[in-house]
């Protein structure tokens, strides 16, 4: 492993040991709660991003059905003059349950799993991949906000426009700020920091990394994440995006000596 490689390398461990810590919260649950669901696609979008498709961890973890045979038990009908005590509903199975939480130890050991790959062998580079049939430099412009946000969102395609062509920042920055602007749940003012965030970022990729401004990576990668976090309608959405953001944070941090 080359040491031009190990800070990827040691941001991707970062990220699949969070989400290992989330297991024993996410053994609670069940396969309907929001929580498992968004859990599961952030661990599927680490597979892809940084092992093989064909690795053997990242197959079984796609195969492991977390949804037992067991089925939700239908509330007893009662007659329409009863006025009795009603039963608490008997929710998902003791079997389903059973088949979950299996499921959810076999995803721990392909986590492991994937942790020991990269610690070996390091990270799975593909060659850079446009998702969709987006031209260089398109964003969507569909404004509902102020002016300002209107005009920070022109800037930030400006920005993104030169990056757009390289693969999964381009790619990543672009749906980030289209997604932004999609939330309910952020003001109009975070809105605009986060677009302003996607901009400074935008303008430092295109450097090579002894030229680029690694604070102003830092300052906007967090402040990015942390708008990000406020959107909890679109946690799901945003959720494939962030390790991205975060690999780049911990680039900045790494950079600076942090």
């Amino acid at each position: 492993m080359t040491k031009e490689h190990q800070p990827e390398e040691s941001a991707a461990i970062e990220l699949f040991t969070a989400q290992l810590s989330k297991l024993s919260a996410i053994r609670q649950l069940d396969y309907t709660r929001p929580e498992f669901i968004t859990w599961r696609d952030t661990v599927t979008d680490l597979f892809q991003r940084f092992l093989r498709p064909d690795s053997s961890h990242f197959v079984t973890f796609r195969e492991i059905r977390f949804r037992g045979p067991g089925q939700i038990q239908p509330a007893r009908r009662r007659p329409f003059s009863y006025r009795g005590p009603l039963p608490r509903s008997s929710g998902i199975s003791q079997e389903y349950m059973n088949e979950f939480r299996k499921g959810c130890e076999i995803a721990e050991g392909c986590i492991q799993g994937a942790i020991e790959t990269i610690r070996n062998f390091g990270v799975h580079r593909k060659g850079a991949e446009r998702k969709g049939p987006q031209k260089d430099g398109d964003i969507q412009q569909n404004f509902h906000g102020p002016v300002t946000i209107h005009n920070q969102a022109l800037a930030t395609g400006k920005a993104i426009q030169s990056i757009g062509r390289m693969g999964d920042e381009g790619a990543t920055l672009q749906e980030i700020a289209l997604l932004l602007q999609q939330s309910m749940e952020l003001k109009g003012r975070e809105v605009q920091d986060g677009l302003r965030a996607v901009e400074e970022i935008a303008s430092e990729i295109p450097k090579t990394p002894e030229k680029r401004n690694w604070k102003a990576v830092l300052d906007s990668g967090e402040k990015l994440l942390g708008i990000a976090g406020k959107a909890t309608d679109l946690t799901a959405k945003l959720a494939p995006h962030l390790p991205q953001i975060t690999l780049l944070v911990h680039q900045a941090k790494t950079a600076l000596g942090l």
